[in-house]
């Protein structure tokens, strides 16, 4: 047993994430904001999460941060009391030190709207019910990877680690005629996930549908 040896454990200092939140070129206040660990990072298995809200100048702080790798971003409301995380910055806090982060404020608009080929069959796509993100392309493996291992150690590569934290998701604020609106999207290839409800059966889900968009900027 190791724990009945000498064992010295060493605690690292704490750190602190502060930052302000923008909305194209307009600061954000008075909105939720989110910090959790981010994929790769030890704190990860933690299950490490902050919670707060920006102040009158759109700024935010996360104090008694431990340090590692974290994902921050800001609530949006989507609708029917509703909300959704938005784009991600991925900041890394070190011990003792602070981390500075500007969350949005870049890309586009991009909106739409949705069609189904019923035409006899009325969707209200603003119903809470339904499911809507989209989100830019995340990394695949490569498909003669095998074993778990071997995927693991793609993963971890400080490459693909690298293109992981730059995944921006993108809440899809949805209304009854099926137009939908998503904000500060950033040029390239992008995945869309849609499921709905049959309105004629409650329980009936529609299988999930995907696709890409690439927004010019």
């Amino acid at each position: 047993n190791d724990f009945s040896t000498n064992l010295v454990v060493k605690l690292q200092s704490w750190g602190r994430i502060e930052g302000t939140v923008w909305e194209y070129g307009k600061l954000v206040t008075n909105q939720a904001i989110w910090g959790s660990a981010a994929n790769g990072s030890p704190t990860e298995s933690l299950h490490t999460e902050f919670r707060t809200n920006t102040d009158a100048q759109g700024r935010f702080a996360f104090a008694f941060v431990p340090p590692g790798k974290y994902s921050i971003y800001r609530m949006i409301p989507t609708g029917n009391g509703g909300s959704s995380g938005g784009p991600r910055e991925v900041v890394q806090v070190q011990p003792g030190e602070t981390a500075s982060v500007k969350v949005g404020g870049t890309g586009r608009p991009v909106v739409g709207r949705m069609k189904v080929l019923n035409p006899y069959v009325a969707i209200d796509w603003s119903t809470g019910r339904n499911y809507f993100s989209a989100n830019s392309i995340y990394p695949r493996p490569p498909e003669n990877l095998a074993s778990r291992e071997e995927i693991e150690a793609w993963r971890n590569q400080p490459e693909i680690q690298k293109a992981y934290d730059t995944v921006r998701h993108y809440p899809m604020r949805m209304a009854a005629d099926g137009s939908f609106r998503m904000d500060e999207v950033l040029p390239g290839k992008h995945e869309m996930f849609i499921q709905i409800l049959d309105p004629r059966d409650p329980n009936a889900m529609a299988s999930p549908n995907a696709q890409s968009t690439s927004p010019s900027a």
